[in-house]
């Protein structure tokens, strides 16, 4: 009868543990970075109900091929 010696060495190293334990490690570290990320104070201003009072006007400038400058309809030089 013959006693089998499983005295040999490994051929593979079993890398799951260290794998799970770095999958793990790199959750804690996602997880604490984004709780520990604060944002920046800024004052915000107050909603009103108020309509606006500043009337805006519009300004249409157009620029021909041929070097014309209109401002609002209205031929315009470069100076002015």
């Amino acid at each position: 009868m013959q006693v089998q010696d499983d005295a040999k060495p490994y051929d593979t190293i079993n890398v799951t543990p260290m794998l799970d334990l770095a999958y793990v490690l790199l959750v804690v570290f996602i997880l604490m970075t984004t709780a520990s990320v604060q944002g920046l104070s800024i004052s915000m201003p107050k909603p009103s109900n108020k309509p606006s009072t500043e009337k805006h006007e519009l300004l249409i400038i157009q620029v021909h091929p041929d070097g014309a400058l209109y401002l609002n309809g209205a031929v315009k030089t470069v100076e002015q």
